[in-house]
């Protein structure tokens, strides 16, 4: 075929005359490859005559200009150097220090002082001159490669469309034919399915011979181009077998369909009957589906334009599920946002129309900028569709016939760094990485495109990072005559684009290379593929029969289980009455619960006479030359500070409550992104006296934790918990029950639960609920934490596992040992468990939430100085260690004043308090280091961000799961807790 000579050889055909075209061949091994073919070969000599329609042949090869770049800052998605970059016949043949290297003769130089010299931007996703909607997108392959030239961008991936029931092939070879003769810089292509049969089936292990490597299906658009459920399956199945990337328009065709009809016939004519038609939940129910689809059938999913942080944030969860499935977001999401549908101008809103619609939200560019930084989404791509506002105006009377479509190709890069770089969400490597490399990993171009490195493409842009332009369509390079970012002032530009070698833009100069550009075909099993071999040994279906040959559990074996499972119960209840003997002899003067009034300058609370905190002694005694050394022996070194947000500083000023931000870091991986997350703890003062009303106490922590959750929110947190029972007084000291077991609630419905679900969902945040439980349904109360998901949905409960029975914990008196087991629930932010107060001097219980895969346990607490300060810093960090995850200290602070006296049956004299909470809240990580604590005398929130990868990255280098034995110690445990146990002793005889 015309399109192999194409593919396989590197070869341009350029019209010299009439019945004379030339063979251009950039490779020298090629054209001496066709030469002898031709010479040796007289039918193959006549075959590429005939394709090509010429009588004669001659040959030719392009010697490109050498490049030299100098005083560049280089900038890949993992490094970042100073260096002279040398390009030669369209590679980059080497790379030094600066000033370490000699351009060779007759090298063009270019110069990159004060500028980022970084891989050429990858385009995922364009319509070049696309039939659609009864018309053709303005861009055509020649517009389409002069915008991104000019916006920085080097290699671009179309979407052939097939209309329904046209052969793929032809299809592929009608893009061939429009885009070879007019590419500025190389292409490859992505296919569309808009139909299903053996043919289409056949023509896709086609396509994937000559380089087209993943398929499009869309669920959008029904009458055109949707695909049905069981056609999404065969499509999804193929794709698997061949290797190829599975690509997804996620939008519900049949809703939308049903409400454009419905908002028609309400008499909503204009553009803002699109955005209504296809809400945010539109798109995300059909993500979510197609993720399922994939992940049941157990290949990679790309899910392309994510417009809305509903759809964006199922594939987060997914991805935290371990699915093999990629997000792509679009600069016009990062750039603009819906309110463009109500703008007054008919065309302005027309010229937004694309879909999935744009967010209505303002603040969805900045949440998507976000999970682009987090490494949750993956590529910002355009889906650059332009047509001309006389071509939008075919649906001035009715929306739905609008075409759907907009810019991007130009401006992309320019948005990315903008509303990215310069305001702080992303640095100058994650910018390679979202606009380049990570789409050069999952379109399988990678290293030679997406990566300055020597023998890589010379895909080439020197950024400027200070060019200030405003973008308009009075001198943008596309065809169309609007531009949906117009008047839009951008900071960071390209000021030099080299494509495969050749200089396409320079000084804000075009410079056409018109059919410069190479098909580049790319291969089967990529990137994307790499965990499937795997994941398919752990689906394997044939490994998970049941044998049911044998008999069945008899009577007797079920006797000896249960009489093991009650020798076990009757074990622990021994051990923890052995508790009674540690009585507490807790002395303490009496104290006011409110705040303390303290100064930097001071060491101790002015009105407890309690130190405030270790690390303000160690910051004031210990000198400053070897302080640095104290805290890394104490604390480890893995953590840094964190920069919060300026309103939460100022909230924590107004409301009179500590801050304090780390950062505890992970390596980077080659396979996986980094699992950012921003962990809260909240520790407080009870900001009632335990004489009030209830109703008012109830209502006054519950006011001032709205506060500091809303402050947690302006600093990025994604998981929030608090300190033990935070909506009670620790009344369990007193043996009284009246009026505070009033506070006792339901965790499914009680009234901090429905609170906590409405913050949880107003700030997208995972909150951990420490409380009261009252299950009426069986007359039982709890000490019980509820956890609420991100989007305000009850996910469930755990109870409290150990009730002590040391000092003045008389919980005993109040509730019951929980009965949930050791749940770990699986959120969008990481998988969580709770270990509350008493459990975390149980070794087993920590280790249970361990094996059920916990990645942050919290252990919300309320213990004092007198009984169990020394091993608050030790016993958490130590579960952080032993089971690989972070683990999160916190404890209720202050002293609180009962009307009542009450006595510790130790002799000692009655009192009204319990003693002085003593705070000082921590997060250990499981590489061993922790954060400084927060105060022993005041509120505070503690704010800490921890990539998630750390808690594998440390179980595969200390291996205490794989050495862990615990069949043996399963072993040992059944021997002890049965009658007749003997210990294991050596005796000096």
């Amino acid at each position: 075929m015309f399109v192999d000579l194409y593919h396989q050889y590197d070869i341009k055909f350029e019209d010299i005359k009439s019945d004379t075209k030339y063979f251009k061949i950039n490779n020298q091994i090629n054209q001496q490859k066709i030469i002898k073919l031709i010479k040796q070969d007289n039918c193959f000599k006549k075959q590429v005559l005939m394709l090509a329609g010429i009588r004669r042949l001659k040959f030719s090869t392009t010697k490109k200009t050498p490049i030299f770049i100098k005083k560049g800052t280089v900038v890949n998605h993992d490094c970042k150097f100073d260096a002279d970059v040398q390009v030669v016949d369209g590679k980059i043949q080497k790379i030094a220090p600066t000033g370490r290297l000699e351009p060779l003769a007759g090298s063009k130089i270019i110069d990159a002082t004060n500028k980022f010299v970084i891989p050429g931007g990858i385009e995922t996703h364009s319509h070049l001159q696309m039939p659609f909607m009864g018309t053709v997108s303005q861009d055509c392959f020649d517009t389409g490669t002069r915008a991104t030239s000019a916006g920085g961008t080097t290699f671009l991936l179309d979407f052939i469309v097939p209309k329904p029931g046209e052969s793929l092939l032809k299809a592929y070879e009608q893009w061939r034919a429009w885009a070879d003769p007019k590419v500025h810089h190389d292409f490859g292509l992505h296919c569309c399915i808009t139909w299903w049969s053996e043919q289409v089936e056949k023509e896709m292990a086609e396509l994937v011979k000559l380089g087209v490597v993943s398929f499009k299906f869309f669920l959008a658009y029904k009458g055109s181009l949707m695909v049905t459920d069981d056609e999404m399956i065969r499509c999804l199945e193929r794709c698997k077998e061949l290797g190829a990337l599975s690509m997804v328009h996620a939008e519900n065709g049949y809703l939308i369909d049903h409400l454009q009809k419905k908002i028609l016939a309400a008499g909503v004519t204009g553009p803002e009957g699109h955005y209504l038609s296809r809400s945010k939940d539109v798109e995300a129910e059909a993500t979510h589906r197609a993720i399922v689809f994939a992940n049941e059938i157990g290949t990679p999913l790309y899910v392309v334009h994510l417009m809305g942080t509903e759809a964006a944030e199922e594939v987060i969860r997914a991805r935290q599920k371990g699915c093999q499935v990629f997000g792509e977001t679009l600069a016009s999401t990062l750039g603009i946002d819906g309110r463009h549908y109500l703008d007054k101008n008919w065309d302005v809103a027309a010229g937004a129309v694309m879909s999935p619609a744009l967010s209505m939200d303002p603040e969805c560019k900045i949440r998507m900028m976000k999970y682009l930084a987090m490494g949750s989404i993956h590529t910002v791509g355009t889906d650059n569709c332009t047509f001309s506002e006389a071509q939008k105006r075919k649906g001035i009377n009715d929306f739905t016939k609008i075409p759907n479509g907009c810019n991007g190709l130009e401006d992309r890069m320019s948005i990315v760094w903008n509303n990215g770089v310069r305001k702080g969400i992303l640095t100058p490597m994650d910018f390679v990485r979202v606009t380049s490399t990570q789409a050069a990993q999952i379109f399988n171009v990678y290293p030679q495109k997406g990566r300055i490195q020597e023998g890589s493409d010379a895909d080439i842009v020197v950024w400027d990072p200070e060019r200030t332009h405003t973008i308009s369509a009075k001198t943008h390079h596309h065809a169309h005559d609007h531009n949906v970012f117009e008047g839009m002032c951008v900071t960071g530009k390209s000021h030099t684009t080299i494509a495969a070698g050749n200089v396409v833009w320079e000084n804000d100069t075009f410079i056409p290379h018109k059919g410069s550009g190479k098909y580049i075909g790319r291969t089967a099993f990529g990137y994307p593929y790499e965990r499937s071999k795997y994941l398919e040994q752990e689906r394997d279906y044939s490994t998970k029969i049941i044998d049911r040959s044998v008999n069945q559990e008899t009577p007797e074996f079920q006797i000896q289980k249960l009489q093991t499972e009650l020798n076990i119960a009757n074990s622990t209840i021994q051990s923890l009455q052995n508790q009674l003997k540690h009585n507490n002899n807790n002395n303490h003067h009496h104290h006011n619960h409110s705040s303390c009034s303290t100064q930097d300058s001071e060491i101790f609370c002015k009105n407890t006479k309690e130190l405030n905190s270790v690390e303000q002694a160690f910051d004031t005694y210990i000198p400053e030359k070897v302080r640095s050394e104290v805290y890394r022996i104490l604390y480890g070194q893995n953590y840094k500070p964190l920069d919060l947000a300026l309103r939460t500083h100022e909230m924590a000023l107004e409301h009179n409550f500590e801050i304090k931000g780390f950062r505890v870091q992970a390596n980077k991986e080659q396979t996986r992104p980094p699992r950012l997350v921003r962990i809260g703890a909240v520790q407080n003062i009870y900001k009632a006296s335990p004489s009030q009303p209830i109703q008012e106490q109830r209502q006054a922590i519950h006011d001032y934790n709205k506060k500091v959750v809303e402050a947690a929110y302006h600093s990025g947190v994604n998981v929030i918990c608090f300190q033990e029972l935070w909506t009670c007084p620790f009344f369990v000291a007193t043996r009284e029950k009246y009026p505070w077991i009033e506070l006792a609630e339901s965790a499914e419905h009680g009234p901090t639960t429905q609170m906590l679900q409405e913050l949880a969902r107003k700030y997208n945040m995972v909150i951990v609920n420490s409380i009261l439980e009252r299950d009426d349904e069986r007359g039982t109360i709890y000490n019980t934490t509820v956890v609420i998901s991100s989007k305000g949905k009850f996910l469930g409960k755990h109870r409290k596992n150990h009730i002590p029975r040391v000092g003045d914990f008389n919980e005993s008196t109040y509730y019951m040992e929980g009965n949930t087991g050791h749940p770990v629930f699986e959120t969008e932010f990481g998988k969580i468990g709770v270990n509350i107060c008493y459990d975390r001097h149980h070794p087993l219980s920590w280790q249970q939430l361990g094996l059920n895969g916990a990645e942050i346990v919290f252990n919300p607490s309320a213990t004092v100085g007198g009984l169990s300060e020394p091993m608050w810093p030790i016993e958490a960090r130590n579960a952080a260690i032993a089971n690989h995850y972070f683990s999160v200290g916190i404890n209720r602070v202050g002293t609180e004043i009962f009307p009542n006296k009450f006595t510790s049956g130790d002799g000692g004299q009655a009192r009204n308090d319990f003693g002085h909470f003593y705070g000082s809240s921590y997060v250990a990580a499981p590489d061993g280091s922790r954060t400084p604590g927060l105060s022993r005398t005041r509120d505070g929130l503690l704010v800490v961000e921890v990539d998630l990868n750390l808690c594998q990255q440390i179980k595969d280098k200390w291996g205490f799961t794989m050495t862990g034995r615990h069949e043996y110690y399963a072993e040992k445990l059944t021997e002890y807790v049965k009658p007749g146990f003997k210990q294991h002793l050596i005796k000096d005889i």
